[in-house]
């Protein structure tokens, strides 16, 4: 490691840059952080390497809080830094920014008190830095509201924002959501989906001691309307015999000899008719015992 530490000193010192080159969009610093080379990952801070994806930021703060505390001391610009907090923030990685905060930027405060901020988010962590370096003052409160709240009504990544001021300075944002109801709305619209209450239980506790809470989730839809019960199948009337006797069986029935007789002289009388049952009238005849 010795060794790869003085090659890697002597191609920064050559003018090897520290950015994206070609067709690969990766940086030395992306490799250094995916193959946990901290040595490595510091130099290329000190030479001015900046993450430029949330995955690098998330892989040092997997280092751990006390690892990735002390290679974010090493990031030698505003911008870099702020970049590097926002991401950090962004995937939750509470104990990081709260180390961070509480043991590095006392340190390291006054190197980035002449660098320019460019935009309200560099002037969010610049103000935010300077409030750990110096005893806290009316004034000094008020430059930190006054930051955060431009940061968070410019600044696009507004949930980014949100989570790294409620880990690190979760009073001055609970000022600023009891002075600012319109803040807390937009809050309730952008958190719910950005936070799992179980698994992310360390932003939710600093969320708490802001003075915020999530919005109860919304009811679940209603279930859609019961359909109509199937009309009932058409019965199947095929089985139903709606045969009706003939006078024959009739006389069959009644054991009246004579009628029986008088009908079977007819021509338009049909012996073999059939009424219920599939009965003839000898069926009835049989049955009734005539």
């Amino acid at each position: 490691m010795a060794r790869t530490k003085q090659t890697i000193q002597a191609l920064l010192g050559k003018g090897a840059s520290v950015t994206a080159t070609g067709r690969n969009p990766r940086t030395p610093l992306d490799y250094a952080a995916e193959y946990g080379h901290d040595d490595i990952t510091a130099i290329l801070f000190e030479a001015g390497a900046m993450a430029t994806n949330w995955s690098t930021a998330d892989l040092i703060a997997r280092r751990g809080a006390l690892t990735g505390a002390r290679l974010l001391s090493h990031v030698q610009s505003l911008k870099a830094l702020t970049s590097l907090l926002i991401q950090i923030a962004r995937c939750k990685h509470v104990p990081l920014v709260r180390e961070y905060f509480d043991t590095v930027a006392p340190l390291v405060c006054s190197r980035y008190n002449q660098q320019e901020a460019s935009c309200s988010l560099t002037a969010l962590v610049k103000c935010l830095l300077q409030s750990r370096s110096a005893p806290s003052t009316r004034r000094s409160n008020i430059a930190s509201r006054e930051a955060v709240e431009i940061a968070l009504k410019e600044h696009e990544d507004f949930v980014d924002v949100f989570f790294l001021v409620s880990i690190s300075h979760s009073e001055v944002l609970r000022d600023l959501l009891t002075s600012h109801p319109e803040l807390k709305m937009q809050a309730d619209n952008a958190l719910p989906g950005c936070i799992n209450q179980t698994r992310d239980w360390e932003i939710v506790a600093c969320l708490s001691r802001a003075g915020y809470s999530l919005p109860p989730p919304p009811p679940p839809p209603p279930p859609p309307p019961p359909h109509p019960p199937p009309p009932p199948p058409p019965q199947d009337t095929s089985w139903i015999d709606t045969r009706q006797p003939t006078s024959l069986h009739a006389a069959c029935e009644a054991g009246s000899t004579q009628q029986i007789r008088e009908l079977l002289q007819r021509d338009d009388v049909n012996i073999d008719a059939c009424a219920l049952r599939d009965r003839t009238a000898l069926h009835v005849a049989a049955q009734n015992g005539h």
